[in-house]
């Protein structure tokens, strides 16, 4: 987990690594009016998100997950979808969020069979969409099969600052700062500020209380 922040016009504000020891997928990246970033993946059961670990039952079994996080790098909330005892052969796959009103809509993918409440995933061995409507705390409001999607590594909200999603093994290089994975593939939320990255140094000058140059 890494936890950085710069605060330089264009350069890294903040970085947050999310993921576990397995191959963990980040694809598709969104805010909201308030500059709440929300990004969607695959995950496994071991993954945390700023601390967070959700209820994902069993190991080495593809979750899909969305997580958010407040403006200035705080995680908020974290969701999961996928297998559990009940449904150990259900697969469920992160593909894209977006954000209209109070209304945060994820697509995904699933294969195998699961129930939710009143909601039936149908039996399915090839990978079939559906769609989970959600509250802007994540809240899961319904399920539904279909939706279309695409991908989205990189977005600039309302105000201009720019939010990039990234997925690294081992360890990747952000500027001066450096995340490392806790297993295989694990992803990163990263936030730029609003111009271009300098440093500003000045001509000499006094200050004479206390008294430096």
């Amino acid at each position: 987990y890494a936890d950085w922040e710069m605060d330089s016009n264009k350069g890294l504000i903040w970085i947050r690594s999310d993921g576990g020891a397995l191959n963990d997928t980040a694809f598709y990246v969104s805010t909201d009016a308030a500059g709440n970033v929300y990004y969607v993946g695959t995950c496994y059961s071991d993954a945390t998100f700023g601390g967070l670990h959700t209820v994902m039952q069993l190991f080495n079994h593809q979750y899909l997950f969305v997580a958010k996080y407040s403006p200035d790098g705080n995680i908020l909330n974290a969701f999961a979808i996928g297998a559990s005892d009940l449904f150990p052969d259900f697969r469920a796959y992160g593909r894209s969020v977006s954000i209209s009103g109070n209304i945060v809509t994820v697509v995904g993918q699933y294969t195998g069979y699961m129930k939710i409440g009143g909601f039936t995933f149908t039996d399915t061995q090839t990978l079939r969409n559906f769609s989970i409507r959600f509250d802007l705390d994540l809240n899961v409001q319904r399920y539904s099969i279909g939706g279309t999607f695409n991908t989205r590594t990189s977005v600039t909200d309302n105000k201009g600052y720019n939010y990039q999603i990234h997925s690294f093994n081992n360890y990747k290089n952000y500027g001066r700062f450096t995340v490392v994975s806790q297993g295989d593939y694990d992803y990163a939320v990263t936030k730029y500020g609003l111009g271009s990255e300098s440093f500003d140094i000045s001509e000499p000058f006094n200050v004479y209380y206390p008294n430096y140059v």
